[in-house]
């Protein structure tokens, strides 16, 4: 059993990706084994209403085939900034298994009153909340559009302030995750994705697994913009026990996202 939490389809504006529509992506699944993925929109990363781009990401899903609808779990994006933005999120919130934040394209920070105010109004939902870090590695962003990651300290706080909420960081390096793995041990309702955490050094998952547990990490390919296999095989081929692996695989994803129909 696997559960990509971090995966995407849509249009990205910098450069053509293949396998960026639910088929696309679906295709992806089957080939590396894949068994449910929680799909985000690229379109809310960079469109001015972030409404829109959520609609054409639970469009997209919803006119897919039954078996793509079963196997694909629509996370939706909210701007906390964007006038009448609870409104929107009534419009989509029922349809949503998890929410993202992009503070750092959206500009905003994350000890700002309404990014308090978003968690409050999602509470009654009881759904997991994505904090993506960075979207591409930050020495490869256009000239004039380099967007700086967002400080993991800032996560932190904000899934302190918020406890009975569960945070999930998302495309974090490594190096990021263990200057904090202190922090993140502390914090019940802190989770880490794994995408962009086998980059550096072969042994980064076990490292990760022993400092702050198995318990707290999250496998996410963030394909189609990565290889699927890569963070797939990773774990596979660990040196991890059976029980740590199922874990990150797809039991924690299971319990933040409430789905047991396998």
């Amino acid at each position: 059993m696997i559960i990509d939490f971090n995966s995407y389809i849509g249009n990205y504006p910098f450069r053509r990706i293949k396998y960026n529509t639910p088929h696309g992506l679906y295709t992806l699944m089957s080939k590396v084994g894949i068994d449910k993925a929680l799909v985000s929109g690229f379109e809310a990363i960079f469109y001015k209403n972030w409404f829109e781009a959520n609609s054409i990401l639970l469009h997209e899903i919803e006119k897919s085939s039954l078996d793509i609808k079963r196997r694909m779990l629509a996370c939706i994006t909210v701007n906390p900034l964007t006038p009448g933005w609870t409104f929107d999120l009534d419009k989509c919130i029922e349809k949503a298994f998890a929410l993202r934040l992009y503070p750092n394209y959206h500009g905003y920070r994350l000890n700002e009153r309404e990014v308090d105010t978003l968690a409050e109004e999602a509470r009654p939902y009881n759904l997991p909340i994505l904090i993506t870090v960075r979207i591409q590695d930050e020495r490869s962003h256009p000239l004039m559009l380099r967007v700086p990651p967002v400080d993991l300290s800032g996560i932190l706080e904000f899934a302190e302030r918020h406890s009975d909420i569960q945070f999930v960081i998302c495309n974090a390096y490594f190096n990021e995750v263990l200057s904090r793995r202190k922090e993140i041990s502390s914090l019940e309702n802190v989770h880490v994705e794994l995408s962009f955490i086998s980059t550096v050094r072969l042994d980064s998952i076990e490292v990760l697994s022993n400092e702050i547990g198995a318990d707290r990490l999250i496998l996410g390919t963030y394909m189609p913009f990565f290889y699927p296999e890569c963070i797939v095989n990773r774990i596979k081929l660990s040196e991890l026990s059976r029980k740590d692996k199922e874990l990150i695989m797809w039991r924690n994803a299971a319990k933040l996202l409430k789905i047991n129909d396998f």
